[in-house]
């Protein structure tokens, strides 16, 4: 929590804290739609999953790499179907 998003808090302005967030991004602070698409362009989730647990796909959709939601980049493993790597 940073000193901006507790005075809007305080002062019951909490719509206004998403895009508090997004602005914060230079300082660490990050939306969950950016730490999807983060991990969906790391190849770590699959693009289909991320939306599936978005609260803003769209906004999601719109930080996504264009290569990877046409199928150019292979994702991780479906949630359930991860295996244990080893050397």
């Amino acid at each position: 929590n940073t000193p901006s998003i507790g005075n809007l808090i305080r002062e019951r302005k909490t719509s206004q804290i998403y895009s508090s967030i997004q602005m914060g991004a230079k300082v660490g602070m990050q939306t969950m739609e950016m730490c999807l698409a983060r991990l969906v362009n790391e190849g770590k989730v699959l693009y289909e999953d991320a939306v599936s647990k978005s609260s803003k796909p769209d906004e999601l959709d719109r930080l996504i790499d264009p290569k990877i939601k046409a199928g150019g980049k292979p994702g991780a493993q479906p949630a359930g179907k991860r295996t244990a790597r080893t050397r």
